[in-house]
């Protein structure tokens, strides 16, 4: 990582390396994660017609190569580079959405659910992405908004209790069913101005 990664990722909040894998290596994981959609595993997530696969949680529960992606030091050490110490894995998973196929994910901080639902104290993390297809206009799989991770959370549905988006106490209701997240197109028109 260069000192131009670095301070990408302190002022816009992102970075991108390129290369960080070979073509070969990536064709590896892209042939693991078929291998994987094709299981059946606790940790599928369905689209809303119950037969598109969207996501596999904890890959490395059920699949030795990705067990080692966890622990890869080139991984390893850029994530440490970027927080500035040790760090460990909080959430694994494969996002397995297609293009124009399935629901989107709206844009959202993930640090609100992992401090929500797992306590996780402070939003010392960072999510790290190897995309294992070409990312076009067609099929891009994050918006990233530079600047972001400054910003308080801003979607009014966070500062709810859990028990009042339902109308009801409980907590441990699930993101796919009840939270929504968005950006409001004057809230990007104003980060794209800085």
């Amino acid at each position: 990582m260069e000192a131009k990664d670095l301070e990408s990722y302190r002022i816009q909040g992102f970075t991108l390396l390129e290369s960080l894998y070979t073509r070969q290596e990536v064709n590896i994981l892209n042939a693991e994660t078929h291998r994987l959609m094709g299981e059946s595993s606790i940790g599928r997530v369905l689209e809303e017609n119950g037969t598109t696969l969207r996501s596999i949680n904890g890959p490395h529960l059920n699949s030795e190569l990705f067990q080692n992606l966890a622990c890869d030091a080139r991984l390893l050490s850029q994530a440490e580079m970027l927080l500035g110490g040790p760090v460990y894995v909080h959430q694994y998973k494969i996002n397995t959405k297609q293009a124009f196929h399935g629901q989107n994910w709206e844009w959202h901080s993930d640090y609100w659910f992992w401090k929500k639902e797992d306590g996780m104290p402070e939003p010392k993390a960072l999510t790290a992405v190897i995309f294992l297809d070409e990312v076009n206009e067609f099929n891009g799989p994050m918006l990233l908004v530079p600047g972001t991770q400054y910003d308080e959370l801003i979607d009014e549905i966070h500062d709810r209790p859990y028990g009042e988006l339902d109308g009801g106490d409980n907590w441990a209701i699930t993101t796919a069913q009840n939270l929504k997240y968005r950006l409001s197109e004057t809230y990007l028109r104003k980060k794209n101005r800085k």
